[in-house]
């Protein structure tokens, strides 16, 4: 991964970190691959990743979506900050 790509994820990170979450979800992207290939996918999540039990979660979420099997996670960033549904009202 080059620099200017690392650097992108970090600002996009520490945006998001410095954003106010009360009331706001975080959107990631997530790479991962299964038993028939490869995928990508956004996740909303309601708090940051921070531990492998989240990722655990990530991995049956998928599977359950897109009916797919033995997913595992490749890589996940967050992407942006979204209202949750009970903000928008």
């Amino acid at each position: 991964m080059s620099n200017q790509t690392n650097s992108i994820d970090k600002t996009i990170q520490e945006d998001i970190i410095q954003e106010d979450m009360q009331g706001n979800d975080i959107v990631y992207f997530v790479s991962y691959y299964h038993s028939r290939g490869m995928g990508n996918a956004e996740v909303i999540m309601s708090d940051y990743i921070i531990n492998v039990n989240q990722v655990g979660s990530l991995q049956k979420l998928i599977e359950e979506e897109y009916k797919v099997n033995n997913v595992t996670i490749i890589n996940f960033f967050p992407l942006r900050l979204e209202e949750t549904a009970e903000n928008r009202d």
